[in-house]
């Protein structure tokens, strides 16, 4: 299944899944959908993009909302996200692969998981799972994208993986978690450079 678009593609799926092969769009992506979004393809060894979006002069988000879940731990989500942001709203697990950096707008998952794996820079604005855990693993950094106090991620636990940059920015700008949220986890972070982070709520239990 596919779908080309000059401009925004906006998809809905009523009382079912939406499995997704391709979706190409000049513009934004909407799907929507009362049960899970999925991958169409069994790609895992060599992820064949489900979603690409933008160039680098037209902005291309998506827009990702689930009664259940976001792909599937042994089939990510594909995304080519190359002039915008990604956002979500899932009742379970949300699993995505971003084809190079990836700007994250407001990712939450009520119920469930978020993981993310980067080919590039994770660059955070909000992700919450409060029933469950955020996994970010970039190939280069994870970063605060908006530069502020506000919690980038709040989760019972955090695993960071950032194999080829830092975690955070500087002392200046770290990047802020709220862990053990709402319930008591732990933090893992792990990076051949360095480590900015600032726990912006009760304790923080390093693992």
């Amino acid at each position: 299944p596919s779908a080309f678009a000059g401009g925004t593609a906006d998809i809905a799926v009523q009382g079912g899944d939406l499995i997704v092969g391709k979706i190409i769009a000049d513009h934004s992506v909407y799907l929507t959908a009362d049960g899970d979004i999925l991958d169409a393809f069994d790609d895992d060894a060599v992820p064949l993009m489900n979603i690409v979006t933008g160039d680098a002069a037209i902005p291309g988000d998506v827009h990702l909302t689930a009664g259940g879940q976001i792909g599937t731990s042994d089939g990510f989500l594909d995304v080519d996200i190359r002039n915008g942001r990604l956002s979500s709203l899932s009742d379970g697990d949300a699993y995505i692969y971003s084809r190079g950096s990836l700007n994250v707008g407001a990712m939450t998952s009520t119920d469930g998981s978020v993981v993310l794996d980067i080919t590039g820079d994770a660059f955070i604005d909000h992700i919450s799972a409060t029933a469950g855990t955020v996994v970010v693993d970039a190939a280069l950094a994870i970063v605060d994208w908006r530069d502020d106090d506000t919690y980038n991620i709040e989760a019972r636990t955090i695993v960071l993986n950032a194999d080829g940059g830092t975690i955070g920015t500087s002392n200046a700008n770290p990047l802020e978690i709220d862990s053990s949220n709402a319930t008591a986890g732990t933090l893992t972070a792990e990076t051949l450079a360095g480590i900015y982070l600032t726990e912006t709520s009760g304790d923080l239990r390093v693992n």
